[in-house]
């Protein structure tokens, strides 16, 4: 835990005048109550390792938020705070990366982000229904974020209790077949069922996910909504990590030159 002294010196640099762009990682703050100054003149502010709590108290305040991105984030009501309304009236770019995706608090952040035009959700979630649900999304940001132009998400589906099949992957796929997704935002997603470990890999395209293991035993059904699929180049498109499983390649197949 962060001495006061420490977060004293902390709170002096974000009331600095100067300060436009933050990346603060909270993991060593280890507590709920944060010291933010109530006002500030940051634009881009990106916060890692932080809790719904904290971030609450921090938007609360005075601010000039352009672009926020909360990365490995609780999204867990775990204080049970009450989920007021607030306004980012400049806010024009919001990011979860790399958190656990609640449906309810996704909602809530939506509902004073009014703004926004570029959306990303990265993430995971152990119930299937927690995220696309009848039309839910569709209708939230039809509703909320009429100033949307990119929305991009990779989000891993995987749950020990639900047996996913075929019906489930379908069905995400015909809400995107709509033409919110097509014609508004130009939204082409690709939904891949892993059979090996019961999990779908819903995402965009192209796929913000740059990382990539691959092995032919890999029990993988895969659906797009783009008509011309080609499942490898796409997915391959932006990869920079890549791993193989050398044994289950077909050496008669590679022509090396």
């Amino acid at each position: 835990m962060l001495n006061q002294s420490t977060i004293l010196i902390l709170y002096q640099i974000l009331s600095k005048e100067t300060l436009r762009e933050v990346h603060l990682d909270m993991r060593s703050y280890q507590n709920d109550f944060i010291q933010w100054p109530q006002t500030s003149n940051i634009k881009y502010l990106t916060l890692i390792h932080s809790n719904l709590y904290q971030f609450v108290q921090i938007i609360e305040k005075s601010n000039k938020y352009k672009s926020v991105t909360l990365k490995n984030f609780t999204m867990k009501n775990l204080n049970k705070i009450p989920l007021k309304s607030f306004h980012l009236k400049q806010l024009k770019s919001f990011k979860i990366e790399d958190s656990e995706l609640i449906m309810e608090i996704i909602q809530w952040f939506i509902s004073f982000m009014s703004d926004i035009v570029y959306f990303k959700l990265d993430g995971f979630t152990n119930i299937i229904e927690n995220i696309f649900k009848n039309d839910q999304l569709e209708n939230l940001f039809e509703k909320k974020l009429k100033n949307l132009i990119t929305f991009q998400f990779f989000i891993r589906f995987s749950s020990n209790e639900t047996l996913i099949n075929n019906t489930i992957i379908d069905s995400f796929i015909q809400q995107f077949k709509k033409s919110y997704w097509i014609t508004n935002l130009n939204c082409f997603i690709n939904c891949d069922f892993i059979k090996n470990c019961n999990e779908i890999h819903l995402y965009s395209l192209p796929c913000l996910n740059n990382s990539f293991k691959y092995s032919d035993k890999l029990n993988m059904i895969s659906l797009s909504t783009l008509s011309s699929m080609n499942y490898l180049n796409q997915r391959f498109y932006y990869i920079n990590q890549l791993e193989l499983n050398l044994s289950d390649l077909d050496t008669k197949s590679i022509n090396l030159k």
